[in-house]
């Protein structure tokens, strides 16, 4: 049992010693000393110097295919991490097209940076231009896979971004703060597309990925198919003041408007059931926050982090007690119910009279007190659920949508056939509404019969000008359309 015990920590040890990673240092074509480190036995990558930085380094840096040292030929497949991290004398990166992966910070913050050609094989790009904020030109090539987070994030001059049609994973923020007011993906891409509005979404429209950054618009109503914002969608966007999310949305992802300094006012949709870390972290000027979901969503600690405390939150009145009592609402002293139906109240012609709501319905009261007052010379008919009272009190159940009728005071037919009858003018039409089927002809002044038949309403479009309106052949009445 000894002597197997030797032979195997002997067979370990050998390979074990050769995966130690060698560096080495090599002068360049154009005389430039660059480090290298191995992976494995026939691959390097560039770092940064062991003690330094690159920062001496102008102009154009050549980034050779292979580098020969201690009798061995190494290809060059990576650029390190923060290899050359701000170097803002460097103008110009000649890669080779070994390159597989340039690595987070490879050349964030090198602002001296204006174009770049990518190599043919890289394979991933990762948060590697950050900061780049004179880099105007990308060119990607078609087999790049993903973009990683932070990839582009304040590349302030980038307007323009081919992305090509083998990219099948986008980062949050991989654009932050970036240039581009519209996303471009190749045509023929499965995973990615661009909708009318420039957003990035992915191919199945199930997420946002993100928002142009550089776009103008400063509200958006998020109402399309996708059911997740995604991470850092708006992240940084100074141009947001106000923003819907609809009742498709199911989450909202980590620092999805982290940042968004001027957004005034968030509503919620109500199938919300998951606000991520730092989802609104930032957001100093919200002063409106409304959530329709009855089941307050899973909200991480920092969420809401740096949102003003006077911030107004309404929520569901069925879930007000729930919403106080909410970890992380119970730090915001203003969180009201919200009485959340939709209530839409018309007249049928502004000229002839308004709707006045003297009682708007309360969590605590659920009752809407309306008025319907005529202007001089008009007077009140009815509502459109044929309720004569123009003043009148409804307990609010639901959704509700009442016109007001009104129509001109006169001596003829008068406006009344019956109860339940209404002869008026709207939008260059004649209409009228009868309790029951009676012979109804209508002229225009030279005497011309512009309708002739039996009905309860009629809805006629004509030109503008007086007509006569005639019930059962007997009653008349005159109407000026407008």
């Amino acid at each position: 049992m000894k002597r197997l015990f030797i032979l195997l920590a002997c067979v370990c040890w050998i390979p074990c010693s050769s995966l130690f990673a060698i560096t080495f240092s090599k002068i360049n074509s154009l005389g430039q000393t660059l480090y290298y480190q191995t992976i494995g036995s026939e691959a390097v990558y560039v770092i940064k110097p062991p003690s330094g930085t690159y920062s001496n380094l102008t102009g154009t840096v050549v980034v050779p295919g292979t580098v020969y040292y201690n009798g061995t030929t190494y290809s060059v497949t990576r650029v390190g991490n923060n290899a050359f991290k701000d170097c803002i004398g460097i103008t110009e990166f000649d890669l080779p097209n070994g390159i597989e992966q340039i690595n987070t910070g490879s050349f964030s913050g090198c602002t001296g940076l204006t174009f770049i050609d990518l190599p043919d094989y890289l394979q991933s790009i990762n948060g590697s231009f950050s900061g780049c904020t004179n880099l105007q030109y990308v060119s990607m090539p078609n087999g790049l896979k993903s973009i990683k987070g932070n990839a582009f994030e304040d590349c302030t001059s980038l307007e323009y971004l081919e992305i090509p049609a083998s990219v099948n994973k986008i980062e949050g923020k991989a654009f932050a703060g970036a240039g581009i007011s519209s996303f471009n993906i190749s045509s023929n891409s499965t995973h990615y597309r661009v909708l009318d509005d420039g957003a990035l979404v992915s191919f199945n429209g199930d997420t946002l990925i993100a928002y142009p950054p550089a776009t103008n618009v400063n509200s958006y109503n998020l109402v399309g198919s996708y059911r997740i914002i995604g991470i850092g969608a708006f992240y940084n966007n100074l141009n947001l003041l106000h923003v819907v999310v609809g009742n498709n949305v199911e989450q909202i992802l980590t620092s999805a408007f982290e940042g968004c300094e001027r957004l005034l006012d968030a509503t919620l949709g109500e199938n919300v059931y998951n606000i991520g870390t730092k989802a609104f972290y930032n957001c100093i000027a919200l002063n409106t926050l409304t959530l329709r979901s009855v089941v307050p969503p899973e909200i991480s600690s920092n969420s809401f982090t740096n949102v003003p405390h006077t911030c107004q939150i309404y929520v569901p009145c069925v879930s007000l007690n729930t919403y106080h009592s909410n970890n992380t609402f119970i730090h915001f002293p203003n969180v009201y119910g919200l009485f959340d139906y939709d209530i839409v109240i018309r007249v049928n012609d502004e000229t002839r009279g308004r709707v006045d709501i003297l009682t708007e319905p309360t969590c605590e009261y659920p009752e809407l007190l309306l008025e319907a007052v005529p202007n001089v010379g008009y007077k009140f008919v009815k509502w459109s659920d044929n309720c004569p009272d123009a003043m009148r009190s409804i307990d609010v159940e639901g959704d509700i949508s009442l016109t007001a009728y009104f129509t001109a005071q006169t001596n003829d037919i008068g406006d009344i056939v019956d109860k339940d009858v209404l002869i008026y003018s709207s939008d260059k039409r004649i209409k009228i509404e009868l309790s029951k089927p009676q012979k109804i002809i209508i002229s225009n002044i030279q005497g011309q019969i512009v309708y002739e038949g039996q009905d309860t309403r009629i809805n006629l479009l004509v030109n503008t000008g007086v007509y006569v309106v005639k019930i059962n052949g007997t009653k008349s009445k005159s109407i000026m359309v407008l």
